[in-house]
């Protein structure tokens, strides 16, 4: 029967007094005639040593009572109906009680309300199985509500009086540490030495004949009364310890003494041995001759394995403390002196552990100046209780770490008085990093969801606001997002905090630029000047020292990449939080580019969930498509990313645990069924068109993906969906667009050839027929001669601008010319409306050099800077030159025109801003400078390729 250790000293008694009263026939029971019985005293001075052998136990129970009450583990004592009757003081802590406010109340008050009727359950089953154990996890809640996991131990024990209780011990589980096993353990020992703890008596003859036997030694050595009474002393004596044994009895019947002790070895039942501490005190009769002999045996074979399995443990503990990576300590409560540390302080703290021997005040000196005052508070207000602090220390290289330090005090058994603190102390300071670090990351990935979501904003812009969170995101001022064109990256788009070169500049291939686009991974480069690249191979236009860039793959081909750079060395290393979430980011651009084309394969998501289990879970949550697990068999749901949750309208507790029938999510049940099915048969399906009802029954659209995987023994499906209700319906407009777009153009077209076969011709017809009516006209007034001609000259000129207007009205054709041949044809095009001398200087040699684009732009240009010279500068001479400077191709379109002042420019028309667009695409830029009556003069500079 289990009993409190507060019962254990009366219990105690009660047996020792039964003992005694088992006194052999003719020994005097008076104590005064004690005196006439010398053999007595022997036996009187034996019952001494076990009352001082209980008082040991006693000290021992104090102890226990002091670790259980001290002991970093939470103990409950419950009655049946789940009443607690007492909780120790880590216990009550943990929870954040004081244990006054647990005792007597109900333990259902520290459980989540859903939780009781497991619990009263649980509880009725282990009191109706006394001593059987029974385990479990659940969760408890503390006094401010947060939640706690524990694994809870529990037994139905019986106290002195026959009362049934509920022991439980409890486990944090989530901050279980090695010290917890090693005092676990300590603990167990001290119990096992208190269980076993027993005291046997016998009478013997002289010749060494069992005469009266108690049930202690009977139980000791596993032998009836009945068979032993039968035997003799050294029938049981092991063989090695018997000469020993019988020279000390033989001594003591001679008189040499009155009593012997001796540890030997007794011969048990099963045939083992038992060490046991012999005590054999001799009696003698009224006439002081020998009677018969008391032997007092105790089993001590629990403390000599005991003292093994303790010294094994103590060389276990040390062998645990100077290998594991926390730094166990030991210190004196009131000098602070280090009793002992263990090596792994000179790996953390970078000193030696001599050093804190020598001087105890060196710990301070080590911890960092804005924590050491809050360490010193801490110190002194938890002193004589646990404590649980985390500071920061400075070792002695300067390296800054951040230390959580747990101690537990230690009393001396016997007055209670606080002797000296153990404890752990753990280097978390990647923990610590790691939690910043992903707190950073949520907050990013919540803020990249944020701009991904949007459905206003334009492709364009999102992939601004995806640099600018980037830039944010590494602490890396330039962003920018590629484009292959050809063996050119062209640069779609720049974020930066100080002037760069415009979007649309084609660039070459660095090394890095192409080790980027080779490889599906992230290319990272803390130190330019450090790494392989340091030969000045890297590009040139950017001048970086760090960098940090992926490539982009659509389709399964190489788009271009996404990168962020700094023109200083990066202050640490980049983390894999970092890499990861440029992935993500990449990731997300990828497949917004393949919905763009119409091809929305989830190619990318689906390798990186296949690639790592370790990153399932972050991918499954913060994905922007909605993911969702369930049972293969019973259709129940066991996971759910909130993408799931913000598109079909459901609280998360609404789904975990639900059927998806249940839910109302397929509109015909037939047609879930039908999909599992399939899904069994071919273990895998791709992008299924299907229509899935939300909460409030409104239908979408998804392209369903489905693979079968396997969970804990349990075939799962993971369902991966893409909501295209939108895009359905953006595709209708597209094509409704695209269909108003191509009438436009053929209404455009119409409108230029109409313009060029009937209205041109038809000025032509009137302008000859009033040039020959003056030719005919002998005789005409001179006032009559001047209309006519001016009417003329109005006519030309209609006819000029219907020819201009008619040029930027047709659309425009592949150059098949080179650049000279195209600008003579030019020039003589405007000079055969009017416009006045035109010349056109030309190297040949580098107009041979353009790609057609680069004519087109090229062109473009010169006859927007010509046709504004025409209308605009009343100029009758104008210069086109196309020659090599350096590095540089300069074209100049120049005139003799009026000119004009720089101050009185009006605000710049379109023609202008389409001439400095075409010039960023050419990597140059354009340049305009007049001179009042002087004319003007328009530059195109761009890299000689």
């Amino acid at each position: 029967m289990a009993i409190h250790p507060a019962d254990h000293a009366s219990a105690s008694s009660e047996t020792d007094e039964c003992e005694l009263e088992q006194t052999p026939a003719g020994v005097p029971q008076n104590p005064a005639q004690s005196s006439d019985h010398p053999n007595l005293v022997a036996l009187e001075e034996e019952t001494r040593r076990r009352l001082e052998i209980e008082s040991t136990l006693q000290d021992s129970e104090a102890r226990y009572r002091l670790l259980y009450d001290n002991n970093p583990t939470m103990y409950f004592t419950l009655s049946p109906d789940g009443t607690v009757v007492s909780v120790n003081q880590f216990g009550a802590t943990q929870l954040g009680y004081q244990p006054q406010e647990l005792i007597g109340q109900s333990v259902l008050s520290v459980f989540k309300s859903e939780e009781h009727a497991a619990v009263l359950e649980q509880l009725t089953v282990c009191t109706a199985s006394p001593l059987k154990v029974f385990q479990w996890e659940i969760q408890k809640v503390r006094k401010d509500g947060t939640i706690l996991w524990v694994k809870e131990r529990a037994q139905a024990v019986m106290d002195h009086t026959g009362q049934i209780l509920l022991l439980v011990v409890c486990e944090d589980i989530t901050e279980r540490r090695l010290t917890e096993d090693y005092m676990r353990e300590s603990e167990e020992r001290w119990r096992a030495l208190f269980e076993h703890a027993g005291v046997g008596i016998a009478q013997l003859s002289l010749n060494e004949q069992f005469l009266r036997v108690n049930s202690r030694l009977c139980e000791t050595l596993g032998y009836s009364s009945k068979t032993m009474l039968r035997r003799r002393c050294q029938d049981f004596v092991h063989p090695d310890d018997l000469s020993i044994t019988q020279g000390q009895l033989n001594e003591l019947l001679v008189g040499k003494y009155p009593s012997f002790s001796m540890e030997t070895r007794w011969h048990r039942s099963d045939d083992a041995w038992v060490w046991v501490d012999l005590t054999v005190s001799l009696v003698r009769n009224a006439s002081s001759a020998p009677a018969y002999l008391i032997a007092v045996i105790q089993n001590i074979g629990d403390r000599k394995n005991a003292e093994e399995a303790l010294q094994k443990s103590e060389a276990r503990f040390r062998q645990i403390a100077e290998t594991i990576e926390e730094v166990v300590w030991s210190a004196d409560a009131a000098t602070g002196k280090a009793l002992y540390i263990s090596p792994a302080y000179e790996r953390v703290w970078g000193r030696t552990c001599a050093s804190l021997y020598d001087n105890p005040e060196s710990f301070l000196d080590s911890v960092h100046p804005d924590d050491r005052g809050c360490v010193l508070a801490a110190l002194g207000k938890h002193r004589g209780i646990p404590f649980d602090q985390e500071y920061r220390i400075v070792r002695p290289d300067g390296a800054v770490r951040w230390i959580w330090d747990r101690g537990f005090p230690v009393r001396d058994p016997g007055t209670g008085l606080l002797t000296h603190y153990v404890g752990v102390a753990l280097d978390f300071t990647e923990r610590r990093q790691a939690g910043e670090a992903l707190r950073l990351s949520e907050s990013a990935i919540r803020e990249l969801h944020e701009i991904t979501s949007r459905k206003a904003v334009s492709f364009d812009q999102q992939i601004r606001e995806l640099l600018d969170l980037g830039r944010r995101r590494f602490q890396l001022p330039i962003a920018a997002f590629t484009t292959l064109k050809g063996e050119q990256l062209e640069l779609t788009a720049i974020r930066s905090d100080r002037p760069m070169m415009g979007e649309g500049t084609l660039l070459p291939q660095c090394s890095i630029c192409t080790e980027t686009l080779k490889k599906n991974s992230t290319i990272t480069i803390e130190h330019l000047g450090n790494s392989e690249w340091k030969d000045g191979s890297a590009c040139f236009f950017f001048e970086f020292e760090s960098y940090l860039g992926t490539s982009l793959l659509v389709d399964g081909q190489t788009f271009g990449t996404i990168c962020f750079m700094d023109y200083k060395p990066y202050r640490g290393r980049f983390s894999e939080a970092d890499k990861d979430f440029l992935l993500l980011m990449a990731r997300w651009i990828t497949h917004e580019l393949e919905r763009q084309n119409s091809d929305l394969v989830l190619q990318n998501q689906e390798e990186a969930l296949r690639a790592s289990e370790e990153r399932f879970s972050k991918a499954f949550r913060s994905s922007p498509y909605p993911m969702i697990v369930t049972d293969l068999e019973t259709g129940r749901c066991l996971e759910v990313n909130e993408a799931s949750l913000q598109a079909f309208g459901f609280e998360r507790h609404e789904v975990i645990g639900k059927c998806t029938l249940t839910l109302g999510l397929w509109p015909n049940p037939a047609e879930g069924q039908k999909l599992i099915d399939r899904l069994t048969a071919e273990g895998s399906l791709q992008n299924l068109d299907m229509t899935i009802y939300t909460k409030t029954h409104s239908e979408r659209r998804f392209l369903i993906s489905c693979e079968l995987i396997e969970l804990n023994k349990t075939r799962c499906m993971v369902a991966v969906g893409t909501d295209i209700t939108e895009q359905r319906r953006a595709e209708e407009a597209l094509r409704r667009s695209e269909q108003a777009v191509r009438q436009a153009f053929e209404d455009r077209e119409r409108l230029s050839q109409d313009l060029h076969d009937n209205l041109l011709q038809s000025l032509y017809a009137v302008g000859m027929g009033l040039e020959l009516t003056r030719q005919r006209i002998q005789r005409i007034s001179r006032t009559n001669a001047k209309r006519l001609e001016q009417s003329v000259g109005q006519l030309n000129n209609v006819i000029r601008e219907v020819r201009t207007f008619i040029s930027h009205v047709q659309p425009p054709m592949v150059l098949e010319q080179t650049v000279g041949d195209a600008l003579r044809t030019l020039a003589g095009s405007f000079m055969a409306t009017g416009a006045g001398v035109i010349s056109v200087t030309v190297d040949d040699e580098i107009s041979l050099r353009f790609s057609a684009e680069q004519r087109t732009h090229l062109l473009a240009i010169a006859k927007e800077a010509l046709s504004n010279s025409i209308r605009h500068t009343k100029a009758d001479r104008r210069m086109v030159t196309l020659r090599r400077q350096g590095n540089k191709i300069r074209l100049q379109v120049i005139d003799n025109g009026r000119g004009f002042l720089p101050s009185r420019r009006q605000t710049q028309g379109m023609g202008l801003q389409n001439m400095r667009a075409r010039a960023r695409k050419l990597r140059g830029r354009i340049a305009i400078t007049s001179v009042l009556t002087q004319g003007t003069t328009v530059t195109l500079t761009i890299p000689s390729t």
